[in-house]
């Protein structure tokens, strides 16, 4: 298998610049096995002090040591403009609307703990990209992988750096550090909800390793352990069976439908696509995009055959001078991929992404008979981590 090992770039997520360390796979291909990226033990040897950004995809494990679960999927309308912006103000969770209260000290490498509501808004944050995805949101946290992440975002503030595979010499090294470093999303100077934000935007890597594994469809109990600086999202846990999502062909991101504008109306902000179909081949796949009849400029990464990504460089760059390019009005962007080769066979994917102002649409007035009552809200107890009622519809699959 061919590696990409490293890479350090400024990127911009949702409003603050980090900076990412990535370590992935060219291949990451499943058809009857998990989607796996290869697990490395690569560090970066640069003295200087880390400035904040998302830590790398973790890599390859075998689907025989995660245990698989059946569980009920949920979704949203993302044909309703109105339920997607009030998903999106009652649901995704603010960067600093939450304390992190991290009780531990890497000084003294206490491990310590993040409060209850810092987990679940990490938590929902995560839940919120994967119902927008179109995957199974009920995923939960489980305090047999939150309890490795914590040790490795730990490993991770105490040595100020990142790596899937620290030794015995990082300060505050511990055996439960080390396997939580291996089988987790890491993120230094970017924590809790913030950090599930830059493993989704993931600008810069390569084969947007971390939004894979964030939006993988056959996630289920994950982990999750922030300390002051550091995070990591544990997805080596346990997952669906094939069987539970066979029902899901492609993930896209951002995906078709409604969506609020900060996530993908930005020229730096990578958009992806990945059939999970067998056999499937992206590498030579071609996609283009228009806005209102015209032409947008892109540039598609190459020879990656287990997922499409390209950035919208026809875009304008979002900044905090021009209010992340906060659209006056509904802005439509229409996708064709071309060549996606399925069992042999080339295929085509056509649809339209409209970035929305979610407060805008809500201020809006509307016809109360309009309500589409299938997105209701339900009541759920978020200071539960392991409890699977969300605020979505559920359907069984």
């Amino acid at each position: 298998m061919n590696r990409v090992l490293f890479l350090l770039e400024s990127v911009n997520v949702l409003g603050k610049t980090c900076v990412v360390h990535i370590t992935i796979n060219h291949r990451f291909l499943i058809s009857t096995c998990l989607f796996v990226l290869l697990m490395s033990a690569v560090l970066l040897a640069d003295p200087r002090p880390r400035t904040p950004g998302p830590g790398t995809a973790p890599g390859a494990r075998t689907p025989d040591g995660i245990q698989s679960v059946r569980a009920r999927a949920l979704s949203l309308d993302r044909t309703d403009r109105r339920a997607v912006a009030k998903y999106y103000v009652d649901q995704y969770v603010q960067y600093d609307s939450v304390a992190n209260e991290w009780t531990g000290d890497a000084a003294s490498c206490r491990v310590g703990r993040n409060s209850t509501q810092y987990d679940a808004a990490t938590l929902q944050n995560l839940r919120y990209y994967r119902t927008m995805a179109g995957v199974p949101a009920d995923v939960t946290f489980a305090e047999e992988y939150n309890a490795p992440a914590r040790a490795a975002a730990l490993m991770m503030e105490a040595k100020n750096d990142l790596s899937h595979g620290p030794d015995a010499n990082w300060p505050c090294y511990t055996e439960a550090g080390k396997k939580g470093a291996g089988s987790s999303n890491l993120c230094l100077g970017c924590v809790g909800p913030n950090a599930i934000d830059a493993y989704v935007q993931d600008a810069g890597v390569p084969g947007v390793g971390h939004r894979v594994w964030a939006l993988h469809p056959r996630q289920k109990v994950l982990g999750t352990g922030s300390s002051k600086r550091a995070h990591a999202l544990y997805v080596f846990g346990d997952w669906r069976s094939e069987n539970d999502v066979s029902s899901i062909k492609s993930v896209a991101w951002p995906p078709e439908g409604f969506v609020p504008y900060r996530m993908g109306l930005d020229s730096g902000y990578p958009w992806s696509f990945q059939s999970h179909e067998e056999n499937a081949d992206h590498r030579n796949a071609r996609v283009q995009m228009s806005r209102n009849g015209r032409s947008i400029r892109l540039r598609t990464e190459s020879n990656n055959a287990d997922v499409l990504v390209w950035y919208p460089e026809g875009l304008p760059r979002a900044t905090h001078q021009n209010d992340y390019n906060r659209p006056d009005s509904d802005v439509t962007i229409r996708v064709v991929i071309d060549n996606v080769l399925i069992n042999g066979s080339a295929r085509s994917f056509e649809y339209a992404v409209t970035f929305i102002d979610p407060e805008a649409v809500l201020n809006e007035p509307i016809d109360q008979d309009d309500q589409n009552d299938h997105n209701t809200e339900t009541d759920s107890d978020d200071s539960e981590i392991d409890d699977n009622q969300h605020d979505v519809t559920e359907n069984q699959e």
